[in-house]
C-alpha cells in the first residue's frame, strides 16, 4: 500500500480516524502534498528534514488536537442534575 492508501484506511477507521498522521516522503510535487492532505493527512514533510522540522509539526498537531478535544468536550451535553436519572441536556 501507497502512505496515501494508508491515511486513507487510518482515517475510515473509527478506532484511529482521529490520530494525527504527518506524511514524510520524499515527494515534492505539489499534486502528491494536495492528494496527501485531501487523504486526511495533518501535516505533510518532505526529506531531508531536520528533527526541529518534524518536532515542530508533532507540538503543533498535538497542540491541535488538544484543542479540538477539549472544545468538543466542551460543547457536549452536560447531565442535568434536576431531572430524573441525570438526563443530559443542551445547554
Amino acid at each position: 500500500k501507497t502512505g496515501i492508501e494508508i491515511c486513507r484506511t487510518i482515517r475510515q477507521t473509527p478506532l484511529t480516524r482521529n490520530c494525527v498522521v504527518i506524511m514524510l516522503t520524499g515527494s515534492s510535487e505539489p499534486e502528491d502534498r494536495a492528494l496527501a492532505l485531501v487523504a486526511g493527512a495533518n501535516s505533510y514533510l518532505t526529506k531531508p528534514f531536520s528533527p526541529a522540522q518534524l518536532r515542530a509539526l508533532v507540538h503543533g498537531a498535538l497542540a491541535d488536537q488538544l484543542n479540538t478535544t477539549s472544545d468538543a468536550w466542551y460543547a457536549s451535553p452536560s447531565p442535568d442534575p434536576a431531572s430524573p436519572g441525570g438526563e443530559e441536556t443542551d445547554q
